[in-house]
């Protein structure tokens, strides 16, 4: 498993690498399809009673987690959270996988980044919505995980036009045909950073620049795999309480 803001070890905030198993939900059901989610859980030393899954409808719509929310939350992309003991997750197979933790309020998020959340900005949203908490830029921290990177993500070029029109190369390249090629990565610093003042800091930002869809020993691929029902990693973040 990967283990992400290692330097604060109040904070578990992990990912699952294939070998971990699929993590994937059925949606119908609310379950896993086998046991690799409590599995995982137990390795983590987290009840699998206080984990909080977000049931992806990719958007960006954003849900404030408390401990009476469901443990299965449909039609959102983000969570948000600011008491111990509850720990977010989301499955990713491409996407991205982003973390935020404010260590002064005490509020943790998790957000699905595909490329249409990231053209709605679910991810300034999010940073907005914590701040609005209590959160302020500078004691903001972020990690982002792993996936498809630039080379790999083809994408239409109309599509991009419309959905990302104000960036600009070389956050993007074209080929000679109907395609355009995303950084999607890049994409996400930009949207955390900006240029204008308040923004987050860019040394409070963790990248992991690994890609799903070339590494397939170490992660699923949505793209790559080409499965119905896809298999994919679990991402997590919570704080544990403290015992005297």
């Amino acid at each position: 498993m990967i283990k992400f803001f290692k330097k604060f070890p109040k904070i578990t905030a992990l990912m699952s690498v294939r070998e971990d198993g699929n993590m994937k939900i059925n949606h119908k059901s609310g379950r896993s399809t086998n046991n690799s989610r409590g599995e995982f859980f137990k390795k983590a030393g987290i009840s699998r009673g206080k984990a909080y899954s977000a049931l992806l409808d990719p958007g960006s719509e954003i849900c404030v987690i408390d401990k009476l929310s469901p443990r299965f939350i449909s039609g959102t992309d983000a969570l948000i959270a600011s008491e111990e003991e509850i720990f977010l997750s989301i499955t990713v197979a491409d996407c991205y996988p982003i973390l935020l933790y404010d260590p002064v309020r005490k509020i943790i998020a998790v957000i699905h980044a595909g490329w249409k959340g990231i053209s709605e900005e679910i991810i300034p949203k999010v940073v907005n919505r914590m701040n609005k908490t209590g959160s302020t830029y500078k004691n903001i921290h972020v990690a982002i995980g792993p996936g498809i990177c630039q080379r790999c993500f083809e994408f239409d070029r109309q599509l991009f036009k419309e959905r990302f029109k104000k960036y600009q190369a070389p956050i993007y390249s074209l080929n000679s045909g109907r395609s355009a090629y995303p950084d999607l990565r890049r994409i996400i610093l930009t949207q955390l950073t900006g240029n204008k003042t308040g923004k987050l800091e860019r040394k409070n930002i963790e990248v992991i620049n690994d890609c799903t869809y070339c590494n397939a020993e170490n992660f699923y691929s949505h793209r790559r795999d080409k499965k119905d029902p896809i298999d994919a990693m679990i991402v997590l973040i919570g704080m544990k309480s403290v015992k005297f």
